[in-house]
């Protein structure tokens, strides 16, 4: 009996641990995604090149690749795979606009560029797959990309 409640102690233990390390390594993609976020223009005046924009793409990509690589707790599996979508779906975006700004041969094309970009039904739609997967994951009581959850996790 003692063994069978020392036993069931470790594997409960095996969990939480399993979760520590997951959001840890989540954390760590974020941190990733973050860094190369920060380069975007922080207003409409400013604009950044072509180099710029790829760098970006090639960014969010490896993050996407770095999620695949992650072994999610069944409860947020599916909220993993919309955050790897969505993450796919901008890196796609922005890899378009690199190739788009490169083809580009004024600063007006750009800028036109930047107003389609930010308009684009695609692109709004991998963001909002990425929203979502935030507040799934906050949802579970998890923290991700500098989401709180919205639930204490020992209440789940």
């Amino acid at each position: 009996m003692l063994v069978a409640v020392a036993l069931a102690l470790l594997v409960a233990g095996c969990g939480k641990a399993d979760r520590t390390q997951y959001e840890r390594d989540l954390a760590k993609v974020g941190r990733g995604v973050d860094a190369s976020l920060e380069s975007l223009p922080q207003d409409d005046t400013e604009t950044i090149g072509a180099e710029e924009v790829s760098k970006i793409a090639d960014d969010l990509r490896e993050a996407a690749d770095q999620l695949a690589d992650l072994d999610p707790p069944d409860d947020v599996r599916d909220a993993q795979d919309r955050l790897e979508s969505g993450l796919r779906g901008v890196a796609d975006a922005f890899s378009q606009l690199a190739k788009d700004l490169g083809d580009a041969d004024t600063s007006a094309a750009q800028a036109e560029l930047y107003v389609k970009f930010a308009n684009d039904d695609q692109v709004d739609a991998a963001f909002e797959d990425l929203v979502a997967a935030q507040e799934a994951f906050a949802d579970k009581g998890y923290r991700v990309f500098g989401t709180a959850p919205t639930q204490p996790a020992a209440s789940k």
